[in-house]
């Protein structure tokens, strides 16, 4: 799936439409993902929403957008959060890539090792 994610934390409702607008005119098969803000999501009747902490808001999230928008994860490192965002009924996981850290490039290879094996 293309996707853009808008991290629209600092921005003001004006600059997300905008931008959003903008996105929407280079092309209408890119998926559009809103980084936390289900509100903006559902006011601009956008593509999904990209949650940054893990499996916790993601039944809030099913129960507030539409059945064809989308709902992303981000679980860091934690199987756990992917496993239980992946029950609650997220439409994809991300998980952290730190190739940088030795500690966390072993963490990262065996995590999406196991991950790989659903």
């Amino acid at each position: 799936m293309a996707s853009i994610r808008i991290k629209t934390s600092k921005l003001t409702d004006s600059q997300i439409t905008e931008i959003v607008d903008q996105r929407k005119e280079v092309s209408k098969k890119i998926t559009i993902l809103i980084e936390n803000d289900l509100r903006v999501v559902a006011r601009l009747k956008l593509d999904g929403v990209h949650l940054t902490n893990g499996h916790k808001f993601v039944q809030e999230a099913k129960s507030f957008l539409c059945r064809d928008q989308v709902i992303g994860a981000f679980c860091g490192l934690s199987k756990h959060s992917g496993l239980t965002a992946a029950e609650y009924g997220a439409n994809y996981i991300s998980f952290q890539a730190d190739f940088n850290r030795a500690e966390t490039n072993k963490a990262t290879t065996d995590l999406f090792e196991w991950w790989s094996n659903f």
